[in-house]
């Protein structure tokens, strides 16, 4: 079953205080009536319909180390996510795993730009360059 929007919580109570049945409005938004109970008692103890906090662990890495991952992987397909954890096992992996937090923004992408390049064979961006050096000067001289 879908989560209901903020929008949809307005609009369900909206249609109970439309005298409308509680099995019709659970139809309209395609949820139990369980779901339409439990938004009516919402309502009635806090005032709100608003979605309460969720309990559950932490985020262990910050949304700027998931992207530098999931690239590390990209970058080696083969490389196990157990190496990875095994390299990370006992850092933090938020701001002190990247000193983000004693570095300014200019720092952290230049940190980030460093990391990623390091994970880059160099041979073909050599070769790359080289061979964009001489289609230069072909061009030049021709």
């Amino acid at each position: 079953m879908p989560r209901l929007t903020n929008e949809e919580r307005n609009q369900a109570v909206g249609m109970l205080r439309a005298n409308t049945p509680v099995a019709n409005v659970a139809r309209t938004f395609n949820v139990t009536r369980d779901t339409i109970y439990r938004l009516m008692n919402r309502l009635q103890k806090s005032g709100s319909v608003q979605d309460g906090p969720r309990t559950g662990r932490p985020r262990a890495t910050t949304p700027a180390l998931d992207q530098y991952i999931r690239v590390l992987h990209l970058r080696d397909r083969f490389r196990p996510a157990t190496k990875t954890a095994r390299e990370w096992k006992g850092r933090r992996l938020c701001a002190d795993a990247l000193d983000l937090s004693r570095s300014p923004w200019n720092s952290y992408v230049q940190h980030l730009q460093t990391l990623l390049w390091n994970n880059i064979p160099q041979l073909p961006i050599q070769r790359l360059v080289q061979s964009m050096r001489q289609s230069c000067t072909e061009v030049a001289n021709a």
